[in-house]
């Protein structure tokens, strides 16, 4: 199981460094961390086994996550890294705790509430647009209206 858990370090190591952004990692590291927070809970031998497995693969995606430049990525995965530092196994902790510290939270908090400015301002600039639209199609078709009503005039001074 140790030398998959390198492949798999290898692997994702790599993607965390080249695709941060790619939706297959930010999954994987959820399911790995997420998995391995509620296999806390199993005490069956199997089970501890898995667990120990498991918690290799989640100090595998710790180390990785430690070489991603992506702080979104990081975020998402804030909830699970820090329930990882109140698990038994002291790697796991420590792995979870470095990327807890190094994290730079206020500057990923800054950039949220930046694109979310930016989608309000977006919002508003179609809203704004919207509305003028309308008003248009409203003028437009009391003009069709309008010459409708003169074709009408028109068609019978004629017939």
């Amino acid at each position: 199981a140790e030398g998959a858990v390198h492949v798999f370090l290898s692997c994702f190591m790599g993607l965390c460094q080249k695709m941060p952004t790619c939706p297959a990692v930010s999954d994987l590291t959820l399911k790995i961390l997420g998995g391995t927070v509620e296999s806390e809970d199993l005490f069956s031998e199997n089970a501890v086994l898995q667990s120990k497995t498991r918690q290799s693969l989640a100090i595998a995606v710790c180390e990785s996550l430690k070489t991603t430049p992506s702080q979104d990525l990081l975020v998402g995965a804030f909830p699970l890294l820090c329930r990882l530092t109140n698990v038994e196994n002291d790697g796991l902790r420590r792995a979870a705790g470095k990327i807890l510290g190094g994290m730079n939270l206020s500057e990923a908090i800054s950039r949220e509430r930046q694109r979310a400015e930016q989608a309000d301002t977006r919002a508003r600039e179609i809203e704004e647009e919207n509305i003028a639209m309308l008003e248009e199609i409203e003028y437009l078709q009391a003009e069709n209206e309008e010459l409708q009503r003169q074709l009408a005039v028109f068609s019978e001074e004629f017939t």
